[in-house]
């Protein structure tokens, strides 16, 4: 089972136009990709590179503010809030390949400035709705494998360091549980570039543990 966790940042539209702005952006299988969301192109690449191997992303968890649950309207679509114009986006031009969601376990809210402990109820529900996907990746005879892919860009600030401890404590201790991409950008590059990034954060995990030995 592969999951995907995003930090919904909201759509910002041209400011005289009131239009959608458009950007490029490559991932590292040179993939090219349209976005006028923030999480939206590494989403999209992320369903595209599974895809090349045969597999498929499952879910995807969304943390919401409240300001990203707000409706606006949209030139040529209408009126919807930033997450479920997100969710189209990244189900737009896929081929078919439509992503699972339930819109009451998989889109979990949190305040526009959280606090620590904010922050860290909104990270426990996340880690509640894993374990439950966990169990039921268990239940899988062929393959028990539940893998996380965490795009790492954008949404409420705070979120993102609190989600990859917990996200560490559950691949700790439970088999078959992998975190396998943390996905980021490069913003000042034309197209944008869309890489991962695990491998700088295990570093920075491993150089933290020999400093604290």
């Amino acid at each position: 089972m592969n999951i995907a966790i995003t930090n919904v940042s909201k759509l910002t539209l041209n400011k005289d136009t009131k239009g959608l702005v458009h950007r490029n952006y490559i991932d590292e299988d040179e993939n090219l990709i349209d976005g006028v969301m923030t999480n939206e192109a590494p989403l999209k690449s992320l369903i595209r590179r599974l895809a090349v191997r045969g597999e498929k992303l499952d879910r995807i968890i969304f943390i919401e503010s409240n300001t990203v649950r707000e409706k606006i309207n949209i030139p040529e679509y209408g009126e919807y809030t930033h997450a479920d114009f997100l969710r189209l986006r990244i189900n737009e031009n896929l081929k078919g390949a439509q992503v699972l969601y339930d819109n009451e376990k998989d889109s979990i809210r949190i305040e526009d400035e959280p606090d620590e402990s904010a922050v860290s109820k909104t990270i426990f529900t996340v880690y509640e709705r894993m374990t439950e996907l966990y169990k039921e990746s268990q239940q899988n005879e062929n393959n028990k494998n539940l893998n996380v892919y965490i795009e790492a860009n954008g949404g409420v600030r705070y979120v993102l360091t609190m989600l990859l401890s917990i996200m560490r404590t559950l691949e700790n201790s439970l088999d078959n549980f992998h975190i396998k991409e943390i996905i980021s950008m490069v913003l000042n590059k034309t197209p944008v570039k869309i890489f991962n990034t695990k491998a700088v954060y295990d570093c920075k995990r491993q150089a933290l543990f020999y400093i604290v030995r």
